[in-house]
């Protein structure tokens, strides 16, 4: 028996053993015969692709004794001329895995495609070539997972001609091709396929090592996005004032963006529940046993790819657009978004617009959510722009002129011609002290916008007239009006509101509340002159004083 080993084309041991004991033509073994050999290879390393060559010598033979019975006696020996059967064995020592060349070079082929990374469709084309073993040769297994399990329910699946592929990839061709469907072996699995898979190729060579490559997908044709109820009212313009239940601006912008900014707020309104609950976008733990660098995707994003890395997301949302449109007709004409702008800080659900508006504007907002299935919705709120103050005007004395008045009447006109008029308060104050001698409360206004409102006051049995006060406040997002008239008031006080529209169809809403002499009576200080307060109000209720006569 001989044994050498071989680096490359060096011969680096060779080794004879001569297994006869004892054994030869004149003393054959008349038995199976056995030779075993244990050496053992001193001062050498194997390395990858070392050989290890064995040669195995046999002869046959042996001889034959013959008993001549002329002579009496047994002739000479005759001895055989045998045959002589060699066997040769290589051992080759193959401690690299398959490779991919992508990896080890540069090339372009691919070592796993699944084709698109996210998609809606159940079916499924994987691709593969470059993939390369040296000295032993390989076959290729498949094996997909689903990464995030979504019931107790097992669903496995399978890959079309999974019988086939290790013959199909002995042929020297370049690209190997598996069609797969993403289907399950039990029918009411079928309702449960939405998720992320991951699709693992192995590269087995004939030694035992092997080499995985890892792709991931994402599959889901059912869960779409939905928005919160517009109860929650968390889609706001929150530059709006809060008591107008975020509907009015009170600023304005010039077309220069000089003023301020709009700011628009989604926080929560829009989700993929299905997606946030759980957890698609999370990103996938490492493999067990782990897969070596560079046949994984470690980093990639959608549309691109999906990687190990997490897809940076809000319940479920990848992308957030914005679009805004003004017109001078309360919205009505507002009714589809023009350009969309991306919302660079999406995960904020919030930003910070430039919008041109003047007095008498409306403002609508559409914000559209999409999420990693390319689904969308889109939703929009409207607010309209009021920054002037309502107007108070006109204050007069009203009814028929008499040298001594018994009943007195004092009318203002107050309007406001881009929000209108919320309400009217009054008050009877002591003039010295400006007590609280009566408080009439609130006249509600039921006006809308282009509406004047003439508040008249009715003081009886007056002894004098004083100066009448005004103090105008706020815009009708807000404001307030106040018309303060000085009086001496000796029996009783009527105060009446009158509306009417000067835009539209008219409305009129009559209120009225009184006091009687005894009532004032009974507060302190009596003799002291009292004024009647007229406050008329929308929801801001900033202020300014303008000062009139009464007569």
């Amino acid at each position: 028996m001989r044994y050498e080993l071989s680096t490359g084309k060096t011969t680096a041991l060779s080794v004879t053993h001569n297994c006869n004991s004892g054994t030869s033509s004149s003393n054959p073994e008349t038995r199976i015969f056995d030779c075993n050999l244990q050496t053992t290879i001193v001062n050498t390393t194997l390395q990858h692709d070392d050989r290890l060559h064995f040669e195995a010598a046999t002869s046959n033979g042996g001889y034959v004794l013959i008993n001549n019975y002329e002579s009496g006696g047994i002739d000479a020996a005759k001895y055989y001329f045998g045959q002589t059967t060699t066997h040769k064995a290589e051992l080759v020592i193959d401690v690299v895995k398959p490779f991919h060349c992508s990896v080890e070079s540069t090339c372009t082929d691919s070592m796993l495609d699944r084709g698109p990374p996210v998609t809606k469709s159940g079916s499924l084309t994987l691709r593969w070539a470059g993939w390369s073993d040296s000295l032993a040769g390989i076959r290729v297994h498949l094996d997909m997972k689903k990464q995030e399990p979504q019931t107790i329910s097992a669903c496995s699946f399978d890959l079309r001609n999974i019988n086939h592929i290790s013959r199909f990839l002995l042929r020297p061709t370049k690209e190997r091709v598996v069609n797969a469907i993403i289907t399950s072996r039990f029918d009411y699995c079928n309702a449960l396929l939405y998720g992320v898979y991951a699709v693992v190729l192995t590269a087995v060579d004939n030694a035992g090592n092997y080499q995985a490559a890892r792709r991931f997908l994402i599959f889901d044709n059912v869960n779409v996005v939905s928005i919160k109820s517009a109860e929650e009212n968390n889609f706001v313009v929150n530059s709006a004032a809060e008591n107008t239940s975020y509907t009015w601006l009170t600023s304005l912008q010039g077309t220069d963006n000089t003023g301020d900014q709009v700011g628009v707020s989604w926080r929560g309104h829009f989700a993929n529940v299905f997606h946030n609950t759980h957890k698609f976008l999370s990103g996938s733990l490492p493999s067990s046993p782990a897969i070596d660098a560079g046949y994984e995707e470690m980093t990639g994003q959608p549309p691109d790819t999906v990687s190990r890395e997490a897809i940076p997301n809000v319940n479920g949302i990848v992308k957030y657009e914005v679009s805004r449109a003004v017109d001078h007709d309360g919205g009505r004409s507002l009714n589809s978004p023009g350009s969309w702008g991306n919302v660079d800080d999406f995960k904020s659900e919030q930003i910070m617009l430039d919008i041109p508006r003047v007095d008498g504007d409306s403002v609508r907002v559409w914000v559209r959510a999409t999420d990693v299935m390319d689904n969308t919705k889109t939703d929009s709120v409207l607010v309209h722009v009021d920054s002037s103050l309502p107007v108070i005007q006109d204050i007069r004395r009203g009814g028929t002129p008499s040298a001594e008045p018994v009943h007195p009447t004092y009318e203002v006109d107050a309007y406001d011609f881009q929000s209108g008029l919320k309400e009217i308060n009054w008050q009877i104050r002591n003039s010295r002290y400006h007590e609280i001698v009566y408080d009439g409360g609130k006249m509600s206004a039921r006006v809308h916008k282009y509406t004047t409102v003439h508040a008249a006051g009715v003081i009886g049995n007056t002894k004098a007239s004083l100066p009448l006060a005004v103090i105008a406040g706020g815009s009708a997002a807000g404001a307030a009006v106040i018309a303060s008239v000085t009086v001496v008031v000796i029996c009783c006080v009527i105060m009446k509101s009158r509306t009417r529209e000067t835009h539209g169809a008219a409305r009129t809403t009559d209120s009225h509340d009184e006091v009687t002499m005894n009532e004032l009576n009974n507060e302190s200080d009596a003799d002291t002159p009292r004024y009647a307060s007229l406050e008329v109000n929308n929801s801001v209720y900033n202020k300014q004083v303008d000062d009139g006569e009464a007569s």
